[in-house]
């Protein structure tokens, strides 16, 4: 009897795009909002992408890896992994 070969699964590529906007409309619930720094200063000091209490437009998180905090919000599935454009 053989055994059936293992296939290695893949994981199937979400863009950037697609994964903020994902955050985007879960955040938008709980009344916020994810936002990405446009460098300088702000970048340096929030990092790359931070959340904003909508209400009173205050920072909320800051320095935030988008791929994992996809995954904390469950917005990005176990076979899914954020595309690198980069």
């Amino acid at each position: 009897m053989t055994h059936p070969t293992k296939r290695k699964l893949e994981k199937v590529l979400v863009s950037e795009k697609a994964l903020y906007q994902r955050i985007n409309r879960k955040l938008r619930a709980q009344g916020e909002a994810l936002h990405r720094s446009r460098g300088g200063r702000c970048a340096i000091e929030l990092g790359e992408y931070y959340t904003v209490n909508t209400e009173i437009n205050g920072v909320v998180d800051s320095h935030l890896d988008l791929e994992d905090f996809g995954r904390e919000l469950s917005v990005l599935r176990p076979y899914e992994a954020l595309r690198e454009v980069r």
